[in-house]
């Protein structure tokens, strides 16, 4: 069950950190194996949500990108389901498509996810050379009344992952 794929995700991980890359994808394989059996390709409930990156990890995307275009048939105007996908796009480097997908979420969304999807549009924005967007939807976020502290703190880690693009793109 779940037991044996956080094993698995704890293993792989370790390896990683050790730098031992060919043996971390070894075990990412088998999370996914086991990630398949719970059927966490095909469920949208949250708990699913966070092994979905098994798969990413183990080199099989395509599970990931027919799990989110099955549950946006099915849910289309779910605003964590648009953002989730949107991630994982911009870690594609998909960064059209994460513009798209993050907007939409943007729209969809309040409170916590809200800032997540912009922190994900500005990021899109930023990396297609779009930075005056991307910090100006982010600093709109910021001079809210109703942003609490650690939502202050993901705006403002948001435009220094933009700045950091800029910079990276000079």
């Amino acid at each position: 069950g779940f037991e044996v794929l956080k094993i698995y995700e704890s293993q792989a991980s370790a390896l990683e950190r050790l730098d031992k890359k060919s043996d971390a994808l070894a075990i990412w394989k088998k999370a996914a194996e086991e990630a398949k059996k719970l059927g966490v390709h095909e469920n949208k409930n949250g708990v699913f949500y966070r092994h979905l990156t098994v798969f990413k990890n183990a080199e099989q995307t395509q599970i990931i990108t027919d799990f989110f275009l099955k549950n946006l048939s099915l849910y289309p105007e779910d605003p964590e389901l648009q953002r989730r996908y949107a991630k994982f796009l911009l870690e594609q480097k998909d960064f059209k498509m994460a513009e798209q997908m993050s907007y939409k979420s943007l729209l969809n969304s309040y409170g916590r996810n809200e800032i997540y999807a912009a922190t994900i549009y500005s990021k899109a924005l930023a990396q297609q050379g779009k930075f005056e967007d991307a910090k100006n939807t982010l600093l709109q976020l910021k001079t809210r009344e109703n942003v609490n502290d650690s939502s202050q703190k993901l705006i403002d880690e948001g435009l220094s992952a933009v700045d950091k693009i800029r910079a990276a793109q000079k």
